[in-house]
């Protein structure tokens, strides 16, 4: 007959054997690469810009000035998180961002220098933005975030970045273009190799959070390297930015203990074809590594038996 005593023990032993199993069945394939503290993502995106047409679509801009209401859209591939190439490792983090210009503001003459040092002058501005609508992520991606929101229970409405891992390594921004990534086929519920593994994390706008740019040419046509640019790609220098986003939802098996916040340059590039602007920028976050499940099973197995032992003891 079972005594409560024997009943405790059982019940220790299969939670050892649950979190065991439940932890290898929900690791994040990108948790090895993370430390317990802060964390740097190196990141490469490519950049687009769009309007809408008044009919439901938008329309790409590559020439004219960039106005309020145009939003910025960027293929995002991470391959380098806290020094480690994870590309060459056949994982990858990747992800798409949408971003509504609010307000230009600071307009004026701006010079910068080409991959030979002769300076380059330009008219630039500084932008606010904010989060595209649902409707604007339906039309450009073709995922439903509203819906998304919903199923995972997290508050969409200010979305910014959608975040993929992946085993593979099939998104190679250097030779993808925006089409090919994103709007090529769009199965259900996510399209394009930047979207095709699991979803890791949902960042967007909260209290206190912001992004914007300094320094940024009005004239899209200005990143143009078949214009009087060098066409030597990441050497040009466009202006900067820089953004603070909270974790609106993440799969991380540990804990998320700050916002991501990170800066970055916008880069010119020889494969117009691809994007006109690639930036490089650096994001952090802090988090708490959760105990191996090994370390887990051997402290619960502990447990129960401990509690084995004092049974034996009491019948003794």
């Amino acid at each position: 007959m079972l005594t409560l005593n024997k009943v405790a023990s059982t019940v220790l032993m299969l939670a050892a054997m649950f979190a065991f199993s439940t932890g290898i069945a929900h690791a994040a394939l990108i948790d090895q690469y993370l430390n317990n503290g802060e964390n740097i993502l190196e990141d490469d995106s490519n950049e687009y810009v769009f309007r809408a047409d008044g009919e439901g679509a938008f329309n790409l801009i590559t020439t004219g000035s960039i106005q309020n209401g145009d939003i910025l859209a960027q293929v995002l591939d991470f391959p380098i998180i806290n020094g480690t190439n994870i590309d060459s490792h056949g994982n990858e983090l990747t992800g798409l961002a949408l971003n509504v210009i609010t307000n230009i503001n600071n307009i004026g003459d701006r010079h910068t220098l080409d991959g030979g040092g002769i300076p380059i002058h330009y008219q630039g501005a500084d932008f606010d933005m904010t989060a595209a609508t649902a409707s604007d992520w339906t039309a450009l991606t073709g995922i439903d975030t509203a819906a998304l929101g919903v199923a995972l229970s997290f508050d969409a409405t200010n979305l910014i970045t959608l975040a993929f891992e992946d085993n593979a390594n099939n998104l190679d921004l250097s030779t993808q273009a925006y089409q090919a990534a994103i709007l090529g086929s769009i199965p259900a519920p996510f399209n394009g190799t930047a979207t095709d593994g699991t979803l890791l994390a949902a960042l967007g706008l909260e209290t206190g959070d912001a992004i914007g740019a300094l320094d940024v040419p009005l004239d899209v046509a200005t990143f143009d390297p078949s214009s009087n640019l060098s066409a030597v790609p990441g050497v040009t220098i466009f202006g900067s930015f820089g953004y603070g986003l909270t974790f609106l939802y993440e799969s991380l098996s540990g804990n998320v203990l700050s916002g991501m916040s990170g800066s970055g340059t916008n880069l010119t590039t020889d494969r117009i074809q691809i994007a006109a602007v690639i930036d490089d920028t650096q994001a952090t976050f802090t988090y708490a590594v959760p105990e191996p499940a090994t370390l887990a099973l051997l402290g619960l197995g502990l447990l129960g038996l401990g509690a084995s032992r004092r049974i034996g003891k009491r019948k003794a």
